[in-house]
C-alpha cells in the first residue's frame, strides 16, 4: 500500500500510515513466529508433538519464506515502545518511516546498542 500512495502522489503521511500498518502486521506475524512450536526438518519422529499425531507447520505451509520469517522475528524482538519513539521520532520531523530503519533498530537494540536510527 505504501509503495502505491508514492507512485499515486499521496502525501508523506499517508505513506507513513501504509508503512506503520505493515510493520505493527510483520511484527505481530514475527511474535507469533517466535511462539510457534518449530518443525524439526530432520528428525520429525523425534519431535513430541508428532508422536501425539499434530505436526507443526513449517513455513513454507504458512506461506513465508525464511527471510521474511528472519525479518518479522528481528522487528518483533524490538520492544514495542521502541517501535512507537521510531515512528512519533519520524512523523514530527516529517521522515519516511521505512522497514529497513526499524531493521537497524532493531539490530542496534539486539547487540545492546539504544540509539535511535
Amino acid at each position: 500500500m505504501r509503495i502505491y500512495a508514492k507512485q499515486a502522489g499521496d502525501s508523506l503521511e499517508m505513506q507513513n500510515m501504509c508503512c506503520e500498518i505493515k510493520l505493527r502486521a510483520e511484527r505481530r506475524g514475527g511474535e507469533l513466529l517466535r511462539e510457534m512450536e518449530k518443525s524439526e526438518g530432520g528428525r520429525p519422529e523425534l519431535t513430541p508433538s508428532i508422536v501425539q499425531g499434530v505436526k507443526p507447520p513449517k513455513l513454507s505451509d504458512l506461506g513465508i519464506d525464511y527471510t521474511q520469517s528472519s525479518r518479522w522475528q528481528l522487528e518483533a524482538a524490538l520492544p514495542e515502545e521502541k517501535l512507537d519513539e521510531y515512528i512519533a521520532t519520524k512523523t514530527a520531523a516529517k521522515e519516511e518511516i521505512t522497514t529497513a530503519d526499524v531493521l537497524r533498530l532493531a539490530r542496534s537494540y539486539r547487540a545492546g546498542g539504544r540509539a535511535m536510527c
